[in-house]
């Protein structure tokens, strides 16, 4: 059921459009992630729904209402912003509680509520704690059940993780997953993040200069993209302007890639992760010769830098045990690409 509808949104600052004629549809229980670079307007997006900014044109709908006019404090919609805003001078019980307080809630109800989220966000002893004391996750659950104690309908989260070391923003990641679906609260999450984005999402809204240029599945936006900027910016690709005619994508005088259809389009769009390397060449399309740039071992994966004649392919392998990823610098390797794994683009 839609709980959310944003029709024709369109906002100005110093008459530079960051919104352009938005509409998107979003359900009751969803998680539902705005992507795009800095500047995209994905934030000032999520403070028109928050009610914080105004649009000049279009309309906002909140379970069938026009709440467009609506201030901000009135509208069933809790928001975590990116630095957290905790209260430096109140301590951890009081950051939750402030809300509850201003709705002149009973003492009782207050304590439990407060006790709750606490316990909810895994910050249970914490209530006295000064929030000058926590760490930068610590903080964030704060900010996390400041909002949620007013049990709101709509949740809205501004890059929340974006202040996090890496090992913790992958933690809190999985446990602000966990904690939605738990309540089933529907959720709007900011970040120019793709690993977030694909690892959280429901669906994902991906926005290019105030556009919004696709909406889908993770699954939908990775494997199909709709244009070149969207197979550019969701993960590693390898992208080249291209003549396709005849099954044939042409990228230079020498290179010719055969297609698993013939698309109109610009450009292609190839994973690192679907391109084979090998020391020989195998019975297949698309078989090219090459020579090792640069190798880099990152954990799990090992990327490859590899030149075929004057083009530059990246290729990435699982680094497992069982698994021979001895290529070297100026190693001679044969890759191979299947017209399937090959996506035809427009820009």
């Amino acid at each position: 059921m839609e709980l959310l509808a944003l029709e024709n949104i369109k906002k100005s600052y110093e008459q530079k459009c960051v919104l352009n004629k938005v509409n998107l549809s979003i359900n009751e229980g969803e998680f539902f992630t705005f992507l795009g670079p800095s500047g995209c307007g994905k934030t000032t997006l999520l403070r028109i729904i928050a009610g914080f900014v105004r649009p000049e044109n279009g309309s906002v709908y909140f379970e069938s209402n026009n709440i467009t006019l609506l201030p901000a404090e009135k509208r069933n919609v809790g928001m975590v912003f990116q630095n957290y805003a905790l209260f430096p001078f109140m301590n951890v019980y009081d950051n939750v509680a402030y809300g509850l307080k201003n709705k002149k809630e009973k003492k009782k109800t207050i304590e439990q509520q407060v006790r709750k989220y606490l316990n909810l966000v895994r910050l249970e002893g914490y209530d006295k704690r000064n929030v000058s004391e926590l760490s930068g996750g610590e903080q964030q659950r704060v900010a996390l059940a400041r909002s949620l104690v007013m049990q709101p309908k709509l949740l809205l989260l501004d890059e929340p993780l974006s202040n996090l070391d890496a090992r913790l923003r992958d933690q809190m990641r999985m446990e602000l997953k966990e904690l939605q679906r738990k309540l089933g609260i529907t959720t709007i999450f900011v970040t120019h993040d793709q690993t977030e984005a694909l690892t959280l999402s429901d669906r994902i809204a991906v926005f290019d200069q105030g556009v919004c240029v696709q909406v889908g599945t993770p699954h939908e936006i990775y494997t199909k993209p709709v244009n070149a900027f969207v197979a550019n910016f969701i993960g590693d690709t390898n992208l080249y302007k291209a003549k396709i005619e005849n099954n044939k994508a042409i990228l230079n005088h020498t290179t010719t890639l055969e297609l698993s259809s013939d698309s109109t389009g610009d450009y292609i769009s190839i994973r690192p992760q679907d391109i084979l390397i090998t020391d020989e060449l195998r019975v297949a399309p698309n078989q090219l010769n090459g020579t090792i740039e640069k190798v880099a071992i990152n954990g799990q994966l090992v990327e490859y830098i590899i030149m075929v004649d004057t083009l530059e392919l990246k290729v990435i392998k699982l680094n497992t045990y069982t698994d021979s990823n001895d290529y070297v610098i100026g190693q001679k390797v044969c890759l191979s690409i299947e017209p399937k794994c090959i996506k035809i683009l427009n820009k």
